[in-house]
């Protein structure tokens, strides 16, 4: 069982030391594959996957981890619980897909109607991802929009941390659309968040027939599924 301590609060109003902030999103990681770099800034990424972990048991969720409070100790439980699967075994309903370790897969690159949000070495992918990104980027342009394209996969496919997809070129990470057009960071709980472009973002997404999964927590939003930690970033998927 994993038994972390931190020294003072973290998250919406905490005190916020780096330390103790590793500690919150190494758990997050663990517990609820929140997908955060453990680099102990407290921003609203990290606010966001606190927010999105207490649903699940709080009726009015404050984005914060008391030490010793009813937070930490579920985050300690279902990190400690939580068994560890090899790369690509996904149960269930799980987002997982197929690992393909060795796999050599294309860079990103640059291209309209799209950013990037995520260093080179982890923004490679399969030509059906990449197509179809390439894609949206192209009909967001024409609507003078963008979106931002984070983690895909390494270039030799493979374990890609803190996530257990990523691992063959089938799976990416977005960003949702905001309303002053910036390349921030925003969540469905956010006022710069814009659903009118990021619905149009899905239904991008949704033209393109090697899609098969989107997940976002926005319900406003027809044809996306619920998933822990999903408020702050869309997780698309490719047959």
């Amino acid at each position: 069982m994993i038994h972390p301590r931190i020294s003072a609060s973290v998250g919406a109003g905490g005190s916020n030391g780096a330390p103790d902030v590793r500690v919150v999103q190494d758990l997050l990681n663990r517990a609820a594959d929140a997908g955060l770099d453990v680099d102990g800034a407290c921003g609203s990424l990290t606010i966001g996957a606190i927010t999105d972990y207490q649903q699940g048991f709080l009726r009015r969720p404050d984005g914060r981890v008391d030490p010793e409070g009813l937070t930490l100790r579920k985050l300690r439980d279902a990190a400690g619980a939580r068994p560890q699967r090899p790369p690509g075994q996904g149960g269930g309903s799980s987002p997982s897909g197929g690992a393909s370790s060795g796999t050599r897969l294309q860079a990103l690159g640059s291209g309209k109607g799209f950013y990037s949000y995520a260093r080179t070495d982890r923004q490679f992918a399969g030509d059906p991802l990449l197509g179809a990104l390439r894609d949206v980027g192209h009909r967001l342009a024409r609507a003078g929009l963008e979106y931002g394209v984070g983690d895909l996969s390494f270039e030799q496919g493979g374990t890609m941390r803190p996530h257990k997809t990523h691992t063959a070129g089938r799976h990416a990470d977005l960003r949702p659309i905001r309303s002053d057009a910036g390349r921030s960071p925003t969540n469905i709980n956010d006022p710069s968040y814009s659903r009118d472009s990021t619905r149009l973002l899905v239904e991008s997404l949704q033209a393109q027939s090697s899609i098969d999964q989107i997940l976002f927590n926005d319900r406003e939003i027809a044809g996306v599924k619920q998933w822990p930690a999903h408020d702050n970033h869309l997780h698309v998927r490719v047959r």
